[in-house]
């Protein structure tokens, strides 16, 4: 009864009829859907202390093939604690919270609490691959925090400049040589000094982001300057699963024990 009253009323506040927070990419309405189902299924596995272990998983809102890629999965690591991520020291930085990690060799963002993968989504990273330094180019690694969130309530395809709004506001099938900053932004900041933060090789300074992108159809390989694209309705619904100071761990190999699909 719970979950059927909550689930109705996320429907009823996000649908496209409503005009509810999450703005529809343009002529697919189907997308507030998936955004709504985004909505419910962090109230069922991301939101500490909210029905925990309900069976949600998958299936609770019809979803294209596009949207299949980025649907909540639930999947639990090995029984054995990876000790890839031992090494990372990913028990240190999120604890019993919700993290972030970003796959470059899968090209993949996942959000991951308590050994389960929540949410995951393909992305693209850069295409000269990974370093740190200023004026690389390329997509730097290590742990991250999320220190801000950027374009709440910013319609769909809203053009972003040194991270204000613009009055441009992207199309799909718009053909541009520019690589556009779109949607939603999420800020990070290196959180290791001599590595990712400070002096010649820190990730604030050099404006690296998770955002989305006018190259879509680029998602899955590496094609960015550096910074992680994603989808836009990707970008949206993890806008809207995390909070600002949330830590985001970067590798570049996913190591021998990856999540279970």
């Amino acid at each position: 009864m719970i979950r059927a009253a909550l689930f109705s009323l996320i429907l009823l506040v996000e649908s496209p009829a409503t005009g509810g927070a999450f703005p529809a990419r343009p002529g697919k309405a189907e997308n507030a859907a998936r955004n709504a189902q985004t909505l419910w299924q962090y109230y069922l596995f991301v939101s500490p202390g909210r029905y925990s272990g309900l069976s949600c998983y998958k299936g609770c809102w019809p979803m294209d093939d596009q949207a299949k890629d980025s649907e909540s999965t639930h999947a639990l690591f090995s029984e054995d604690q990876p000790e890839f991520f031992d090494t990372k020291g990913w028990t240190d930085h999120v604890r019993d919270g919700l993290g972030l990690w970003v796959s470059v060799d899968e090209q993949k963002v996942r959000a991951i609490r308590d050994g389960a993968v929540v949410w995951e989504a393909p992305c693209s990273t850069s295409s000269r691959g990974t370093g740190q330094r200023i004026n690389s180019n390329k997509t730097p690694l290590g742990w991250h925090t999320v220190t801000r969130k950027v374009g709440a309530d910013a319609p769909w395809g809203q053009v972003f400049r040194a991270q204000r709004p613009t009055a441009e506001i992207w199309q799909p099938g718009t053909h541009l040589e520019e690589d556009l900053v779109l949607t939603r932004i999420l800020l990070l900041s290196g959180d290791e000094p001599g590595f990712n933060q400070g002096g010649e090789v820190d990730s604030a300074a050099r404006c690296i982001y998770v955002h989305g992108t006018n190259e879509e159809e680029r998602i899955g390989v590496p094609a960015s300057h550096g910074c992680i694209r994603l989808r836009n309705d990707d970008v949206i619904a993890l806008f809207e699963l995390i909070p600002e100071g949330t830590p985001l761990l970067i590798t570049e190999r996913g190591g021998p024990d990856r999540p279970r699909p």
